[in-house]
């Protein structure tokens, strides 16, 4: 379709008092060309899902794709802390909470009681661990590859 055979307007308000025009021709083609791209990048997006999925299904995390000059693939996985029972882990840790977690508009969990939940050797291994929830999430993550002649330029 070319721009004429689409009603392209620009509507000023709305509800009761909404106003409407025809959009000038620039402008609709601007909106034209701008829904193409949204709609590619969106097509793209899902088509990079699809290939991602297959390709961490073949790959470890510490394993990299390389297209060599071009750029990488390399699966990456991430562990979050979120404390589900937040009254009783400061009960556990006492005094140790505030040194242990860090606050924003949730408590997150520090390195050090990452360890401490994660240690079956830690005399309160059990009730640390039932006031979290662990997730992973396994990711692929692309990147540009330095060429010869980018290194030169750096």
């Amino acid at each position: 379709m070319t721009n004429e055979q689409k009603s392209i307007v620009v509507i000023t308000k709305k509800g009761k008092d909404e106003t409407k025009r025809k959009a000038s021709a620039a402008l609709a083609a601007l909106a034209l060309k701008g829904w193409e791209y949204k709609t590619q990048i969106e097509n793209a997006q899902k088509q990079v899902k699809q290939i991602n999925s297959e390709i961490l299904k073949k790959l470890e995390v510490g394993q990299a794709l390389v297209i060599e000059g071009v750029g990488r693939c390399t699966p990456t996985q991430a562990e979050r802390y979120s404390i589900s029972d937040l009254e009783e882990l400061k009960t556990l840790l006492g005094p140790r909470f505030k040194d242990l977690t860090t606050q924003s508009v949730s408590y997150t969990a520090s390195a050090k009681l990452k360890e401490m939940v994660c240690d079956a050797d830690y005399a309160k291994h059990a009730e640390l661990q039932a006031c979290f929830s662990i997730s992973q999430s396994l990711s692929a993550r692309w990147t540009g590859e330095k060429t010869k002649k980018d290194s030169k330029a750096a």
